[in-house]
Order: C-alpha cells, then sequence, then structure tokens
C-alpha cells in the first residue's frame, strides 16, 4: 500500500510540475517570437506549441491521429502494469511512474485543450490564457538548440528519464539473472559429481591417487 501511494504521488508530482511549467512559460512568453537565453548558444526557453508527440516527432495532421489513438491505450498498459503486474523492483516502478505522469501530462494538454474536442468553448475564452490552449497542443519550452533543434517541456524530461531507469533496470534484471543462472547450473554440476562419486550404499568413495572414484 505504501509503495502504490508513493507511485501514485510521483505520477501526480510529474503532472503537476509539468503544468504548473507550462502555465507559468504561456502567461509570461510571447508563442514562438519570444526567447530566453539561459546559456547563450546552448540552452534558451523558447515558447512553443507542439501538435506532434515528445521533441515534435508525428506533428503532421494525418500522423498525429496515429499516436492520439495508440497514446492512451499505452498509458493504459502502463498503468495497469505498474500496478499489478510489476515486479518488486522499486527503480522499474519509479521509472514507470515517470513514463505515466509524463504521457499522461501531455495527453491532458491534447484532450482538454483541444478546440476539436471543445470547439466553440475556445471563443468563450478569447484572448486569455486558455484560447491559446485550447488547440489540442502541447506546450514546450526547452531549448538546447546549441545540441538539437528539439524543444521539449518537463513531461517528455520525465518520460526520457522513465524510459532510461526501465531500460537500465531491465538490463540489470537480465545480466544478474543469468549470472544466478550460471551459479545455480554450476551447484547442480558439483551436486551431480559428488553424487557419481558415491557408492550405491551412500558412502563417499574418494578419489585415489589417478583421481579417478573407487
Amino acid at each position: 500500500m505504501t509503495i502504490t501511494l508513493t507511485l501514485i504521488g510521483i505520477i501526480l508530482g510529474v503532472v503537476t510540475l509539468d503544468q504548473i511549467s507550462k502555465w507559468v512559460v504561456v502567461c509570461n512568453m510571447e508563442l514562438e517570437t519570444e526567447v530566453i537565453e539561459i546559456i547563450d548558444g546552448f540552452f534558451r526557453l523558447r515558447y512553443i506549441q507542439n501538435s506532434g508527440m515528445s521533441f515534435g516527432l508525428f506533428g503532421e495532421e494525418g500522423q498525429r491521429w496515429v499516436f492520439m489513438i495508440t497514446s492512451p491505450i499505452a498509458i493504459a498498459a502502463i498503468g495497469v502494469y505498474l500496478f499489478k503486474f510489476s515486479q518488486d523492483k522499486l527503480p522499474l516502478k519509479i521509472g514507470l511512474a515517470f513514463i505515466l505522469g509524463g504521457g499522461f501530462s501531455n495527453m491532458i494538454d491534447r484532450i482538454f485543450y483541444g478546440e476539436s474536442l471543445l470547439n466553440g468553448t475556445a471563443k468563450l475564452f478569447d484572448k486569455t490564457f486558455f484560447s491559446e490552449l485550447f488547440d489540442g497542443r502541447v506546450v514546450d519550452m526547452f531549448d538546447f538548440y546549441g545540441v538539437w533543434n528539439a524543444i521539449f517541456n518537463v513531461a517528455d524530461s520525465f518520460v526520457c528519464i522513465g524510459a532510461a531507469l526501465t531500460i537500465c533496470t531491465l538490463i540489470y534484471s537480465i545480466i544478474t539473472d543469468k549470472i544466478e543462472e550460471k551459479k545455480n547450473q554450476q551447484k547442480k554440476a558439483e551436486e551431480l559429481n559428488r553424487k557419481m562419486a558415491q557408492g550405491e550404499d551412500g558412502v563417499y568413495l574418494p578419489d585415489d591417487e589417478n583421481g579417478e572414484a573407487k
């Protein structure tokens, strides 16, 4: 129960942090035109609206509906696995919680800020914070333009961190399982050798000078 509440807290924390950061950017920056230099030539804040998935992938209208359909399914599957089937590996659970929180927060933008779903509702909030968000787009702001062209947000960051943590945990689990399996095989082989070196009455017969069992 404690682990479950902790994971729920992590998910809600990621969603809250991401939504607050987007709210601050939208309320204080001009869309696409305003830039705040943090590290000159390397990192800046730039407010854009992304109609695609993380890092601007699949932003075209025809491609957009592919992940608009698959994303909720993936988020639901991760949630079920996290709370029902995941093993007792805390790093794996935390990684999945990061992915779930980030994915869910971006999905909030796409669904509840979607003009296609709310239609005329966006007009009620004309020239307000909501009018810019009710268009089915995700707010991005982190621009490491000195390294790459993709602009991302807090949710994307947690998704990447969660994915890396999950992959590393799975790789570590595979390696440790292989080592444990090898130890078990070696132990079984040693046990078999001991049995083969025993007589029919179960008494151990020591090797002779030539290393052969008597």
